[in-house]
């Protein structure tokens, strides 16, 4: 009798968990609720962008994974730690950096000076070290001006270095704030619509800039964005809030065509329009 072989038994798949998870996050202020039991998963090395109409929840989302609410219900892990009951710095700590809608500089500093702030987190000297200048200190402090000009010279900033940041173009003003986030040493970083204000070529050049973020360093991205093209041209995931809630999620194509999606946008009367032959 001739024996049977045995298929080899395949090794079981272990699933990575999500650098970021966000389970069922909720952040009511009085009888508002911003977010609505919203889940959100960024695995590392990823593009996940957040778009919604205005007043959808995204920035208090993201003012959620940064510390700056605390949720009213829900977790917020990070590398599989919970990080929803701490503080904005002990986030940055973790390794979750930040920009904002607005653009927040230190006007009146130089644009050198922005990102050494941005190092902040991970300096070790004391104050007794920096009025002194203990050997350790300026060991600290020549390693940090280096790193801070290697940050700048991946931003195209470099001939910008002493000018103070408020005399840098409006573009300028965004990737500074992007190099002054990366200071941190991040491995999430939060963009809160990077390109606001910007013009079409400011746009792809900033595109360009946080495909090479993840390509380089590694680092995963999780952006907000009214700009379309960007979104879906950047994007390996894409989740849509409306009223707090999220009422899609997936590839840029499948949620390009949700027919919710399109209603959130444009509303239901134009969204049966558009969908109605001429």
């Amino acid at each position: 009798m001739t024996a049977v072989e045995t298929p080899p038994v395949a090794p079981p798949v272990v699933l990575e968990k999500p650098l970021l998870d966000v389970r069922g996050v909720t952040k009511r202020f009085g009888g508002l609720t911003a977010v609505d039991d919203v889940n959100l998963t960024v695995e590392k090395g990823r593009i996940v962008s957040v778009i919604g109409p205005n007043g959808a929840g995204k920035t208090t989302l993201f003012n959620m994974i940064a510390g700056f609410y605390p949720p009213t219900a829900g977790t917020i892990l990070f590398a599989d730690h919970p990080i929803h009951r701490l503080q904005p710095h002990q986030i940055t700590a973790r390794g979750i950096a930040r920009t904002f809608q607005n653009i927040r500089l230190f006007h009146n500093m130089t644009v050198v000076e922005n990102v050494l702030v941005g190092m902040h987190p991970r300096l070790r000297s004391s104050a007794f070290g920096a009025i002194v200048r203990t050997p350790w200190f300026n060991r600290e402090e020549r390693a940090a001006r280096l790193r801070a000009m290697q940050l700048l010279a991946l931003l195209d900033l470099s001939r910008y270095a002493t000018e103070s940041a408020a005399n840098l173009p409006y573009g300028m003003q965004r990737r500074l704030e992007v190099a002054r986030a990366l200071a941190s040493d991040p491995q999430l970083l939060l963009l809160d619509e990077p390109t606001a204000g910007m013009n079409t070529q400011e746009t792809a050049a900033m595109m360009a800039l946080i495909r090479r973020l993840r390509d380089d360093l590694g680092i995963a991205v999780l952006l907000i964005e009214h700009d379309m093209r960007l979104v879906m041209g950047i994007s390996e995931r894409v989740s849509v809030l409306n009223y707090g809630r999220k009422i899609a999620e997936g590839s840029p194509q499948d949620v390009q065509g949700n027919d919710q999606v399109i209603e959130a946008y444009l509303g239901r009367r134009q969204a049966q329009h558009a969908e109605t032959p001429s």
